[in-house]
């Protein structure tokens, strides 16, 4: 890893064109591309120069599919870190992560954790020839928000040694305040997240010898057929997570494998004949419902044209047809 390889000219110009896929509908980003090849000279030099400085964050909240708080960064801040994650670091950061570990990475997303949980539910039924068992699910308690900077950092000083791409993360990391927290909504605090509890994925699998583990950012799952070793696990877990000044939330359950799993949006359902069923959580189906209801009154009034209904209604389709939501997809269509 060099610090030219991300601040050559043109991988700063193919990663201002990814960022700017999907969100050209924003006037900062637009007005941004349009000056593209001048921005990205500009932006390039002041790096060089060392004078360059993360611009302030956007701060607003989403409510979908829960209130979050959204540190968003700048178009130009983004451009530098696409370069600076897809050039250099990203394979130092990620090497040692395992398949388990589902978010956002390349090739990685909410399906492919689907998938995954899927395949581990299968194994499962195929070791033991029943669908009786437990599960340990795992949420970590305002999780960004308490992600230690020093501990962040120490982290990243095992995985990187160039100086200067060391320091960019640090100053990434001390742009939000305090000693604690990074934003959601910047790529590289997405990797910092993942990485924070990679650790936590080895002790999982390969010391406490757990074979079926999934886990999406703070969000994970142990299957096993002992309920002892999965409070023996949840135990280690504790520990290792106050180590890191984190715990769990209230979220976090010990349950019989037969009552399915949540996960992501989805009830996962082994049944005894070795089956997987993902059913549609039922208050994310209402809320489908009743979002779709407000699109027809949208066209009726004609607010929203017949293409544009017709597109969120394929989108809705497209995420419920990830599982078993005949009847769901049925009622889409017909609206």
């Amino acid at each position: 890893m060099k610090e030219q390889d991300y601040l050559e000219f043109g991988q700063m110009y193919r990663s201002l064109k990814k960022c700017c896929r999907n969100v050209r509908w924003k006037t900062s980003v637009t007005q941004y591309e349009l000056n593209a090849l001048k921005n990205t000279a500009k932006v390039t030099d002041t790096i060089k120069s060392g004078k360059y400085k993360l611009l302030p964050y956007q701060e607003f909240e989403v409510y979908e599919p829960k209130q979050r708080h959204i540190t968003a960064t700048r178009i130009r801040d983004r451009q530098v870190q696409r370069s600076f994650c897809d050039a250099t670091v990203y394979d130092a950061i990620t090497r040692s992560f395992m398949a388990d570990n589902c978010a956002c990475q390349k090739g990685r997303g909410t399906h492919y954790a689907l998938e995954r949980l899927k395949e581990h539910l299968h194994r499962y039924y195929r070791a033991v020839k029943s669908n009786e068992g437990y599960y340990l699910k795992c949420d970590v308690h305002h999780f960004f928000e308490s992600i230690d900077h020093s501990i962040a950092k120490q982290q990243i000083a095992k995985r990187i040694t160039d100086e200067h791409l060391q320091k960019m993360l640090y100053d990434i990391i001390d742009s939000f305040p305090g000693e604690k927290g990074i934003g959601l909504g910047s790529q590289v605090s997405q990797l910092i997240a993942l990485m924070y509890l990679d650790e936590m994925d080895h002790i999982i699998k390969e010391k406490f010898r757990i074979k079926h583990y999934v886990r999406y950012m703070d969000d994970f799952i142990l299957i096993d057929q002992s309920r002892e070793k999965l409070r023996e696990a949840l135990a280690i877990i504790r520990a290792h997570l106050g180590s890191l000044g984190l715990s769990l939330n209230k979220k976090t359950m010990l349950q019989k494998l037969p009552h399915g799993i949540a996960f992501l949006g989805w009830k996962f359902i082994l049944t005894d004949t070795g089956k997987v069923v993902l059913k549609p959580d039922k208050r994310k189906l209402t809320a489908k419902r009743r979002k779709l209801k407000g699109i027809m009154r949208l066209r009726a009034s004609g607010r929203l044209l017949d293409a544009d209904v017709w597109q969120i209604k394929s989108s809705m389709i497209s995420h419920l047809q990830q599982g078993n939501a005949v009847k769901a997809i049925e009622y889409i269509r017909k609206a």
